[in-house]
Formats: C-alpha cells, structure tokens, sequence
C-alpha cells in the first residue's frame, strides 16, 4: 500500500484490494501524473474506493478442507518448500479430523477434543507435545489468515485459544563452557582444513546449519573481516530450496577474527586447487561449504563432521545447533552487548535472556568476587596508610 516516485511529478501508486478465491493477493495499481501533495490526494481517492474491496467473499459454507488450499496457495507463494512440505504433512493428520466442518462452526471445544484425539492417537500414531505444539502452530495460522481475508468475521475472533497452546517442558541445552571450548579448539588444529573452517565458523559466527550452506565466498568481505549472512539452504526431496532473507533485519553482519580468516583463505587456496584437480567433474557452484563434487552439501553433513571430531578426541557429544549455543554464550560471557549478540545471532534478547540463564548466573558469581577483590583491595590500602 503506498505510493513510489518514478519521476518528477510521475507516481506509481499500489492499493490492497484483498484477496481472490486461491488466495492470491489483489492490488490496484496507476501511474500519476502530478505533484507530491496531488499523488497523496489522489491515493486516499483510491483507497476509498478499491481498498479490500475485492477481498475473498464470505462463504459460511466453506469447509476447513476447502480452505486449506487457499491457504496452502497462500504459502507457496510465502514460504520455502521445506516450510511448505512441513505444513502438508501435518495437514494430513488435521483433515481426517476438520476437514468436512464449516470453518465458520469449528468452536474451541471443537478443537480442544481434535486435540485429545491426535495425543491419544485414535487415528493416528500417538504424538510428543512438540509434535501438538506444530499442529497448534499450524492451525492457529490457518484462522489467523482466515481472519485477515475476512472469511472468518474479526469479531468472531479466532477459535484456537491460547488454553489450547500444548505446554513443551524445556529441553535441556547443551553448551562447551570456555575451557572445554578451548580443547576442542585445540584438537580442530589437527584436522583437515575443510573441518577446521566448518567448526570455527560454527564456534564464532554461531550461524544456524541452513546458513552455512547457503554461504558463498562473495559473502566473506576479505577487507573488513566479516561475513553477511543473508539466507538458507536446505535440500528437501532432492529438490534445492534456498529462502532469501525476508527483511532488512534479518540480514546479519558478523566480523571474523583474524584466526578464522586466515583458516578461510586457506581453505578457499585448497578449493581452488581442489576444483583444478577434478577439472569438467566439478559441479560448478561458488559455495564456500560443499560435497567433494562442488554439490550442495547436504542438511546432516555439518552435524556428522562435529559429531566425528568429537568422538576421535572424547569430546561430549552436541548438535550442530548446540555450538550455535555455545557461540552466544561465549560472547555473553565475555561481556558483549546483549544487543550486538542479538543482531550477530538473529535471535531476540528476551529468547536470549530466556536460554542463557545459566550464562546470567555465573555472572552473578563473578560479580561477587569483584566486589570481594574491591573490598580487600581497601583493607590492604587502609593497613598501609
């Protein structure tokens, strides 16, 4: 919604008209011709006139099956395939279930029982609450997006409660502390330049696995020392699925220290000398991390190479998504703005402050012994006056 300066007195102007019967988004659009206080009144005119007028018509008689395809083309224009494939496969569960009521009739009792049934599994397998906290999820955004093209009225709100929400106890997070970061630094000396750039990377930028994939060599700025991390890859049925960042923020910037950067320029001279050697049997993508072949290196890959260091040197054993942890934990103990560490990691604060409690606690005790060095340092100058 809004208007773009093409030109001097030339104006492209755009209005939300809602949506069409497959979901798809409908927009108004005209040039004008005229000056910047024309184009605002001349805006407002159409918005009065087109804005959501062309939104979906209610149908009280519209199924949750039914719906489900509008929703489902709504986010295959919105999100990835992974994304996509992952809300299809939990749709299939739902609709033995909803699919046959009128979206207009399904009531919070309703979904309560559905619920019931999915965790005592009566149809289908039994399900862990991490599992009823994606069907819930699903469902949620299903009549939210409902609400948004109108076919559920606003004021008859959304059904899917927050009472609903299924309560997940908290996995307990695994973290290296400083020393056993250390070691592992240590034993990483001794292996292969490839693993070497994986790992520190994973230790200091604490990107998420998707990104590192997605990582191309035009992403590390030689000069500054720093890497942009601007979107994610996974490979879902053979098929590539990249999702670019879906907003200025979330395109992060993370400085390199010169230790990494000297391992990155050392594992793109193999690279290239790598790529030489294979010659017409290198599959030609610029990733920085990839198969042998050049291809894109797969989902679990990163996981397999720490988890195999790991084990070679007696190290206890973490996810991929575990350093990622680490990393943030570090920086937090060594004092780091909150903030900083937000932006580098692309996590909130309050999500921070909520998986790093123990990073807080040890902060605590530290503050304690700086406050007991303060006070003898007092004493010690009190008994020499």
């Amino acid at each position: 919604m809004g208007y773009t300066r093409i030109t001097n007195n030339k104006y492209k102007i755009i209005i939300e008209c809602g949506y069409d019967e497959f979901g798809n988004r409908q927009r108004k659009t005209e040039v004008f011709h005229g000056t910047a206080a024309e184009v605002k009144v001349r805006e407002a005119e159409l918005i009065k006139k087109y804005y959501h007028k062309g939104n979906v018509s209610r149908n009280k008689d519209m199924t949750f099956e039914q719906f489900s395809k509008i929703y489902m083309n709504y986010c295959k224009v919105k999100h990835g395939i992974k994304t996509v494939k992952k809300k299809e496969s939990l749709l299939k569960d739902i609709l033995p279930f909803l699919g046959k009521r009128k979206m207009t009739k399904i009531t919070t009792p309703i979904l309560s029982r559905l619920y019931l049934q999915l965790k005592k599994g009566e149809r289908v397998e039994t399900r862990s609450d991490v599992m009823m906290l994606e069907y819930y999820k699903l469902i949620n955004a299903m009549f939210v997006y409902a609400i948004d093209i109108e076919q559920i009225l606003p004021k008859d709100g959304n059904p899917n409660i927050d009472k609903l929400r299924p309560k997940v106890k908290k996995k307990k997070r695994k973290f290296y502390d400083i020393p056993l970061t250390v070691k592992f630094l240590s034993c990483l000396n001794n292996e292969n330049i490839k693993y070497q750039a994986l790992l520190l990377m994973a230790i200091e930028v604490g990107a998420r696995s998707g990104e590192f994939l997605a990582l191309r060599w035009q992403d590390i700025d030689w000069e500054n020392k720093k890497v942009i991390i601007d979107n994610s890859l996974a490979v879902v049925d053979g098929v590539i699925d990249e999702e670019d960042a879906k907003t200025d923020d979330s395109v992060r910037t993370h400085y390199i220290s010169d230790a990494t950067i000297e391992v990155l320029k050392e594992y793109k001279k193999w690279q290239d000398e790598h790529i030489k050697k294979l010659g017409d049997k290198w599959i030609g993508t610029d990733r920085i991390f990839t198969q042998r072949n050049g291809e894109h290196m797969n989902n679990g890959t990163p996981l397999k190479i720490l988890q195999k260091v790991q084990a070679k040197y007696g190290l206890p054993k973490t996810t991929f998504h575990e350093m990622r942890h680490t990393s943030a934990s570090i920086k937090m103990f060594k004092g780091i703005d909150l903030k900083a560490i937000s932006e580098m990691q692309g996590t909130s604060i309050k999500l921070l402050m909520e998986l790093y409690t123990h990073v807080f606690d040890d902060a605590k005790k530290e503050s304690a012994n700086i406050f007991n060095d303060l006070i003898n340092s007092s004493r010690v100058t009190n008994e020499t006056k």
